[in-house]
């Protein structure tokens, strides 16, 4: 049997969507109608599950490794160049500036 490409539940996934989106513990557990100790729990589960230091790395990891891949393009949160400066937006962008 082949290994699992995404490690985590529909309901990890959900939060750590939210997460990406910026909103705090509490908007998550409002909108997804779950008290704020099961989210944080969920995002416990997360970082074990992605060797993830905090949400933010949590989130780095799962569009490095393509776990946001493949869902409705309603459930993926839009990433900007301006907000996650260390995501290049072309490849032309990653390449290294001449210095002077």
């Amino acid at each position: 049997m082949a290994e699992r490409r995404n490690p985590l539940t529909d309901v990890e996934l959900t939060v750590l969507e939210f997460a990406a989106r910026g909103n705090e513990n509490q908007e998550i557990a409002a909108t997804t109608d779950r008290s704020v100790e099961t989210i944080r729990s969920h995002l416990k589960n997360i970082y074990r599950k992605l060797n993830a230091r905090n949400r933010a790395h949590a989130v780095a990891i799962a569009y490095h490794v393509g776990i946001f891949r493949g869902r409705p393009a309603d459930a993926v949160a839009v990433i900007t160049h301006a907000r996650f400066p260390l995501m290049p937006t072309h490849p032309s962008s990653a390449r290294s500036r001449p210095t002077p």
